[in-house]
């Protein structure tokens, strides 16, 4: 804690994973790193003795500005409605892990709201969790108006046709996000909406966004096509051309 305190410089990595912090031990921890703008990365894996001890440190995060990588899996916090001003208002955190967790749907429904109004979050890891159909829904949702994450994963959840349907549309609007994994949820899940979602990400990957831009001129196509063919990318190679056919006829 003192060093967070004094802002010592070479302390950009904070590794406490596997330490059984009680909330008495977050509330000293989260008011040294309240003042620190020189951490970077922060592992609390499986570090929690109750869900509860989490509450500390997310009260903090709300203005905390140097954070951009947070690790907090393996930790059972079930609920976490206080991370949605976190991420409604933190505009540093870059990579969040809440992975193996037993999150809920109510969880889900949280982060979604607060990454609706997020313009920092790339990466998110909810895979592990215990989220259904409404928190699924609830995370499509946003994918309808957040531009900047670009990794979520949601593999080893409960959702089902639903929420897999959900996601499915949502990534015909966005255009940003490059991997979306929400392998090994139901089996009711039709196999053509896993395949679908993939294709999709990697188009976003090589430049679909740049479809929806009016004034783009046509000369840039040929070295589009171009880098995909060096990377032996014959299928998104495909899906520009027939996706629409007139931005490439220079091609």
């Amino acid at each position: 804690c003192a060093r967070l305190e004094s802002n010592d410089p070479e302390l950009l990595n904070l590794n406490l994973n596997i330490r059984r912090l009680n909330f008495e031990s977050m509330r000293h921890f989260s008011q040294a790193l309240q003042s620190n703008n020189v951490l970077q990365i922060l592992n609390l894996t499986s570090s929690l003795v109750t869900p509860s001890d989490i509450r500390p440190l997310a009260a903090i995060l709300v203005d905390q500005k140097s954070l951009q990588v947070i690790h907090l899996s393996y930790n059972q916090l079930k609920d976490i409605p206080h991370f949605e001003p976190v991420l409604r208002s933190n505009q540093s955190i870059r990579h969040l892990y809440f992975n193996f967790n037993r999150l809920t749907n109510q969880s889900a429904i949280a982060l979604a709201e607060g990454l609706t109004q997020n313009t920092s979050l790339e990466v998110l890891d909810l895979s592990w969790n215990k989220i259904g159909d409404p928190g699924a829904v609830a995370l499509a949702a946003m994918l309808h108006h957040n531009t900047t994450l670009k990794y979520l994963g949601l593999s080893r959840n409960l959702f089902e046709l639903e929420g897999a349907k959900a996601i499915y549309q949502a990534l015909h609007v966005n255009t940003d996000i490059t991997r979306l994994d929400f392998s090994d949820n139901s089996a009711q899940i039709p196999v053509q909406y896993v395949l679908e979602v993939e294709r999709l990400c990697l188009a976003n990957k090589y430049g679909r966004k740049l479809m929806s831009c009016q004034d783009l001129p046509s000369s840039i196509w040929p070295r589009v096509l171009a880098r995909k063919k060096e990377q032996r990318q014959a299928d998104m190679i495909y899906y520009f051309l027939t996706s629409q056919p007139e931005l490439c006829k220079s091609s």
